[in-house]
Parts: C-alpha cells; structure tokens; sequence
C-alpha cells in the first residue's frame, strides 16, 4: 500500500516543518507534497537509480549535491527490503554500494570522491537548492526520496539538532538577500 503524503505528515516532522515554514521555502510545500505522492507509487529500483546517476553527475562539481542524492538514494534503498540482497537481509541494513548496478552506467565514480559531512539543516537546504534552482528530470523521485530521508532523520530532532539546522537554514536564507 502506498502511503499517502500529505501536510499532516509534515508537520508531525519537526525538521520538515521548520524548513517549510520558513518564509524562503514555504511557497514550495504544495509542490513538494504533490511530487513526493508522485514518487510514492514509483518504482523504486528505478528512483535509486536516477539518484545515483545524479550523484555521479555532481562528482567533482559539488559535494554537498553528491552527498544529497547519495544519501537520498540510500533512504529510499533502506525503506525498500524487498531490493535487498541475502546478506543484507541478515544484516536487517541496506548497503547502497552493493546497488550500483541500478545505475547501469556507473564507472566507479563513488571511489574517486569523497562526500560531506552534514547536519540536517545542511541537508534541508541542500535539497531545497535542488529543488528550485536545479531542473530535476524526475522532481516526483526527488521529493520522495527527500520525504523519507527526513522520515528516517524523523528520531525525534533534538533541540541541538533543531538548532543546527535553524543556523543552516537562516544562513541559506541570509545568503540569498
């Protein structure tokens, strides 16, 4: 059963709602939700593998791009066990590397290129410059991958954490004036 994606799970996120009710983002979460229930019933395989072709794409032009849709990609593999390979169904973890295949023209980008290093805020505005600044081919993939990224991350937020990403996210909107 697909589940269904509305502003009721946004706001049970503490993470998510702060970002979207920020005056730079909020005008996005319409389209956010209606994307992210686009790539629900999506097939999975497919959207793993669309991120990491994008991955690939930012290797040597942006970590933090490279790093977004890495880890994006790692969370929709992690909600998927059905994709999941004997020893990673024994190890009740998904390992993304053992998945490239999923992007048939990979050629071993990932060994070449370190990722970063980033908090949830980082994270949020990473995504969100992806968002709306960068074309995305399949917008629905993106905005669910990042919806179940922030539901993994979901721990709940500590207050440390919550101010981590306020700083990020103050930073992003202070660098666009």
């Amino acid at each position: 059963m697909v589940m269904l994606i509305d502003k009721e799970n946004i706001s049970a996120n503490r993470l998510l709602t702060l970002g979207f009710s920020r005056p730079m983002y909020a005008g996005y979460l319409d389209h956010f939700i209606e994307e992210a229930n686009k790539g629900a019933k999506a097939d999975k395989a497919l959207m793993i593998g669309y991120l990491l072709k994008q991955a690939c794409k930012y290797c040597g032009i942006s970590t933090g791009y490279r790093t977004a849709f890495y880890d994006l990609a790692w969370a929709v593999l992690q909600e998927s066990p059905e994709l999941w390979n004997e020893e990673e169904n024994e190890e009740g973890i998904s390992d993304l590397s053992a998945h490239y295949d999923l992007y048939p023209d990979y050629k071993n980008e990932f060994d070449e290129y370190d990722v970063a290093s980033l908090n949830n805020g980082e994270y949020f505005v990473i995504c969100m410059d992806l968002m709306r600044n960068e074309r995305q081919e399949h917008p629905d993939y993106f905005c669910y991958a990042m919806f179940v990224f922030f539901e993994q991350g979901n721990m709940p937020y500590d207050d440390e954490m919550m101010e981590e990403a306020l700083e990020a996210i103050e930073e992003a909107e202070e660098n666009e004036h």
